[in-house]
């Protein structure tokens, strides 16, 4: 809701909003680098995985990435990973290039973290983001090991050797409240 009047000749807006309270925990891992590089994530709502894998497939084309993975995050959502690092600038572009989530894309902007987050474990009873396939592209760029390794632990053999890794090992895992209504993500 939206309200503007004038007030002593000063306009004057106010807007109201209202969403749900966060009701569960949960936790995700961050595509931010150490060295302040950025790995892909995209974050999809509402879509049928067919359109999701022709999407990210031109952007994987487009900005030559190496592998992307690909997860069912619940009903038709998607979460999709890569292991490329990226300058900021590159990252933004491939995100924006995107039909993903526009909250996913533009949230982070705003926060002081600027740091993009995936969820990887259950929120309430929706399980953890299910392993749905691997669009494979050998990489020309490094790749982030931490990231690589992270993903290796949660899935094990569905995320495959990787070549042109760092010497990284740490990323950085949030534990964050988020909604969940009626077991929908």
């Amino acid at each position: 809701m939206r309200l503007k009047f004038n007030l002593g000749g000063w306009n004057v807006g106010l807007s109201l909003s209202a969403w749900k309270a966060p009701n569960t925990w949960t936790k995700g891992v961050f595509n931010r680098c150490r060295d302040g590089k950025y790995i892909p994530f995209w974050d999809y709502d509402f879509l049928e995985l067919e359109d999701v894998v022709c999407e990210v497939k031109h952007l994987q084309e487009v900005f030559n990435l190496g592998n992307l993975y690909v997860f069912r995050s619940g009903g038709k959502g998607f979460h999709v990973v890569g292991f490329d690092k990226l300058f900021a600038h590159e990252f933004m572009e491939l995100l924006m290039s995107s039909g993903c989530d526009e909250a996913f894309k533009n949230v982070p902007r705003f926060a002081s973290y600027r740091n993009w987050v995936l969820r990887n474990f259950s929120k309430g009873s929706v399980p953890m983001p299910e392993y749905v396939g691997t669009l494979r592209q050998v990489p020309v760029r490094k790749l982030s090991n931490a990231h690589y390794l992270y993903f290796k632990e949660l899935y094990g053999d569905r995320i495959e050797k990787q070549i042109n890794l760092d010497d990284s090992k740490d990323v950085s895992v949030i534990k964050y409240k988020t909604h969940v209504k009626d077991g929908l993500p």
